[in-house]
């Protein structure tokens, strides 16, 4: 794709232009541009916008509206996503806190994994199951309340437990946990926000720098 069509697509996520993006795609696609190119566009302005919020020059009400136009078009247009491995992610335990984990899961599409998200509310089963199924690389837990690093505790106990642990790197977020915490528990990593998970997922897999 040229130079100008990846500007365009990008100025539009960047401007938070949700039916100007949702054209602008429309029309690439129209004249034979791969949806491979378009979502390599996207990748890269989502990679400009992260950097701008871990700089501070962007506030997260901003990366939180772009993540959720990413995912929108992501979907609506079937762009490709996957390449670098499958990691499952979802809350832990009581708690219907979204957020983060929606940011993380799309900064980590825009990177190139494949996603799995199993929402909220995730019972630590449910985790253990996605692992048996050989459906994830990475398990990401998320937990805001204290609670649930018990619960993060049971699936790490779990995996060992089935002899499962060593198919599945684990890494964990949330304000209720910290990198402390983390190993105590004996995750692989920590991030503290969805930027750092990024990172620590393509460390995890040995593609950092991507």
């Amino acid at each position: 794709m040229g130079n100008k069509a990846s500007a365009d697509i990008g100025e539009k996520l960047e401007e938070l232009d949700l039916r100007g993006l949702k054209a602008a795609i429309k029309e690439k696609l129209a004249t034979g541009v791969p949806s491979a190119d378009i979502k390599k566009s996207l990748s890269k302005k989502m990679a400009e916008i992260g950097k701008k919020y871990v700089d501070g020059e962007i506030y997260l009400p901003r990366a939180l509206i772009a993540s959720e136009i990413f995912e929108e078009v992501l979907e609506e247009f079937d762009l490709p996503e996957g390449g670098l491995g499958k990691v499952a992610i979802g809350v832990v335990g009581p708690q219907i806190h979204e957020v983060g984990k929606n940011m993380v899961a799309a900064w980590l599409r825009s990177a190139g994994f494949e996603v799995l998200d199993l929402g909220i509310l995730v019972p630590p089963e449910r985790f253990i199951e996605v692992v048996r199924e050989g459906k994830a690389d990475i398990l990401a837990m998320s937990a805001r309340l204290s609670p649930a690093i018990y619960a993060m505790s049971w699936v790490l106990r779990g995996l060992e437990k089935e002899g499962l642990r060593k198919n599945v790197k684990v890494i964990i977020g949330g304000t209720a946990v910290s990198k402390e915490i983390a190993k105590e528990m004996g995750a692989d990593s920590y991030a503290s926000d969805f930027m750092k998970a990024v990172d620590e997922c393509r460390k995890l897999i040995g593609k950092e720098g991507g």
